[in-house]
């Protein structure tokens, strides 16, 4: 906002240049960003409603000066008609204007304003229109308390009725817009319809024109929340809105237009009617706060005494009594005092915050550095980059349609979202990766390989629980075509394999894969990621009815697991040191039913040879013409290695044999 310096030392008057005035306010909150020909440009804090006006600032400079405001003469010459008998108001939203004052001001003369006024106006950034608009912003400008002016004989009955819009009512404000407006928002209205929008704008029914020459002046308080909803919704701002949405003063409706009445007969002619028409809800009983002075020093990193505190205190007007601790009684002009760590705040200003020390840091100095989760995480982004896949970041709302077709449940529904796209937060990573999958096949893209490490949220026993996964994606080729010209292509073993190689580089363990359906996947091609007895996640390729009906040409496998489970199983890993004895590897075959799977063989595997078998492969698998349909041949490589000692034959032969008894126990396999 812009403060002609000389109007606001008009009220607080100080011997101080304009760099010593813009220096201290800047230095105490108010920071005058420029100044230039006399005008300050201060930027106001939303909380500092009090400061949008000279009188306001005034208040400032007084403080930091140990001066008294001075408050303008608002006495108001009368006439003998009452104002009762010349207007009626009526409220009927008291919550949402707890205060409304009228005057009649009669006989005006609508003209240019005089040059000591057009100039104040001007200077402080607002345009010059007439005597009576201006002084409704004069006084605006003067006391921070928004004024309306109405052309008295345009009111249907003389009437001021406060009320909320009626469905579909809508007003031509006085910029030439057609306003709708919802029952919401409140407006000022006479006997038969709305002239105004109460806190924003007038509407062109009723304002001031050339031809006018007897004015009702409107000074109010209204609810800074309803002015904010309603400025937005109609999409204006204005200098109006702008106070009342950081709430002015209730005590200073009366004050302001007793001055505006003033200043109207001094510019404009004319005979105030007797009296002021005030409709006042607003409380009268002043809060108060105490301080005390050790919390205050020990907010504030200092050793003022409580003398300080109260002469800070009492330049501000806040009547400070006491000593430990120390009261004080609030205006009403000053909302933002609600608590002690506020009152602390003003002695810190007032005294200045140049005296707050520059003390080093005492204590331990701590060192930075990555949590545990936070490390491996990063390791689960090493290992999807090294699968050949990108990280998708989506936000953490999601398109409940997409949700619910994959089978998720969403807990947590918004009800104003911005978008459709954005209604529900999210209880899974995978409906954002599958958008980001369909996305970029939009794009002609046909390879594609998606990531996120992220939050989900989901009800678990009835109660709300946040946790981390890893989901994942995959369509397309995933290699560059070979000699014979055809690429593979990503499918459900495809990623089983990726997801099994990231286990292994995470020292997580080997995951197993148990058969399960789940709602919006291939009912065939699903298995649930079991670790350490553990179900942590699931894996499967996407449905294709669901594939048809998103426009997804080719299979979509993806998995998503828990991150937390990953890594309290990659934490349990151990770390053995290199061997010392050379190992000795034996190859051992066999033919067993088909209907026996790799896991079973490879169990009875590992209990018949015991611990001195540190790896076991399957190299072969046949499955032809030289076999019986229901026959399979299967071929293992066993490595066998001892930690103290050189493994002879003798020993390698015995644990090769007493596997091969084991399959032909248990497996019904005639070893070869």
């Amino acid at each position: 906002m812009k403060y002609p310096l000389e109007w606001v030392l008009e009220y607080a008057p100080v011997d101080w240049g304009a760099e010593v005035v813009a220096e201290r306010l800047t230095m105490s909150g108010s920071e005058v960003e420029h100044m230039r020909d006399g005008v300050m440009e201060v930027k106001v804090t939303p909380n500092r409603g009090d400061t949008l006006s000279m009188v306001g600032l005034a208040r400032e400079v007084a403080a930091l000066s140990r001066q008294n405001v001075h408050i303008p003469d608002t006495a108001v010459p009368e006439g003998a008609v009452s104002v009762f008998d010349l207007a009626r108001v009526d409220v009927d939203a008291q919550d949402l204007c707890p205060r409304y004052a009228a005057r009649v001001v009669q006989g005006v003369k609508i003209g240019p304003s005089p040059e000591w006024l057009a100039q104040r106006v001007e200077a402080a950034g607002l345009r010059s229109i007439s005597n009576v608009v201006d002084i409704t912003n004069y006084v605006m400008l003067e006391f921070g308390q928004p004024l309306h002016a109405f052309d008295y004989d345009l009111l249907a009955e003389n009437r001021i009725v406060v009320r909320r819009a009626k469905p579909g009512e809508t007003l031509t404000t006085i910029d030439g817009d057609e306003r709708s407006l919802s029952p919401d928002m409140l407006v000022i209205a006479d006997a038969d319809k709305a002239v105004a929008v109460a806190g924003v704008m007038g509407g062109v029914d009723s304002e001031i024109s050339d031809g006018t020459t007897n004015v009702l002046l409107e000074s109010a308080h209204f609810d800074a929340l309803s002015i904010r909803r309603t400025a937005k919704a109609l999409g204006m701002s204005t200098d109006a809105s702008y106070r009342f949405e950081r709430t002015v003063d209730p005590a200073g409706v009366v004050l302001a237009i007793d001055r505006a009445a003033q200043l109207l007969v001094r510019v404009a002619g004319g005979t105030v009617a007797q009296g002021v028409i005030d409709r006042d809800w607003t409380p009268s009983r002043p809060r108060v706060l105490s301080l005390r002075p050790e919390r205050c020093n020990t907010i504030l990193g200092l050793e003022f005494s409580a003398e300080q505190m109260t002469d800070a205190l009492a330049s501000l007007n806040l009547s400070p009594v006491g000593e430990s601790p120390i009261q004080c009684t609030i205006p009403t002009y000053r909302p933002d005092l609600v608590r002690e760590d506020d009152l602390a705040e003003e002695v810190g200003r007032i005294l200045g915050y140049d005296l707050i020390p520059a003390n080093p840091v005492n204590g331990e100095h701590l060192h930075g550095g990555l949590s545990a989760p936070e490390r491996f995480r990063r390791q689960l982004h090493t290992v999807a980059l090294s699968c050949g896949w990108q990280e998708a970041v989506n936000p953490t709302l999601a398109d409940d349609e997409i949700v619910c077709a994959l089978g998720f449940t969403a807990t947590a529904r918004l009800s104003n979202p911005l978008s459709r796209e954005v209604n529900v937060i999210r209880p899974s990573l995978l409906p954002g990766v599958v958008d980001s999958i369909r996305r970029n096949l939009r794009q002609q893209r046909t390879s594609l390989g998606f990531y996120e490490i992220g939050r989900a949220h989901q009800m678990v026993d009835g109660a709300p629980r946040e946790d981390v996964r890893w989901a994942a994606a995959v369509i397309g080729p995933v290699a560059t075509p070979s000699w014979t010209g055809q690429p593979a292509v990503a499918d459900f073993y495809t990623l089983k394999g990726s997801l099994e190689s990231a286990f292994a580089a995470l020292r997580a363990g080997a995951p197993e894969f148990t058969a399960e359906t789940h709602e919006g996947f291939h009912p065939g091609r699903t298995a649930g990621v079991v670790l350490n007895g553990r179900r942590i996640g699931f894996i499967g390729e996407l449905h294709p009815d669901l594939a048809a009906k998103w426009d997804i040409a080719g299979r979509l496998v993806m998995f998503e697991v828990d991150v937390a489970a990953l890594h309290h199983a990659a934490a349990g890993a151990k770390f053995a040191a290199l061997p010392r004895f050379p190992g000795a590897t034996r190859d051992i075959s066999f033919v067993v039913d088909r209907s026996l799977k790799q896991a079973t063989i490879a169990a009875i595997i590992r209990e018949a040879a015991g611990p001195l078998l540190t790896d076991l492969t399957l190299f072969d698998l046949y499955r032809g013409e030289r076999l019986s349909a229901d026959k399979q041949s299967m071929a293992y490589r066993l490595t066998l290695r001892s930690d103290d000692r050189t493994l002879s034959d003798e020993e390698a032969n015995g644990i090769r044999d007493a596997v091969r008894a084991a399959l032909a126990e248990k497996a019904g396999a005639p070893t070869q």
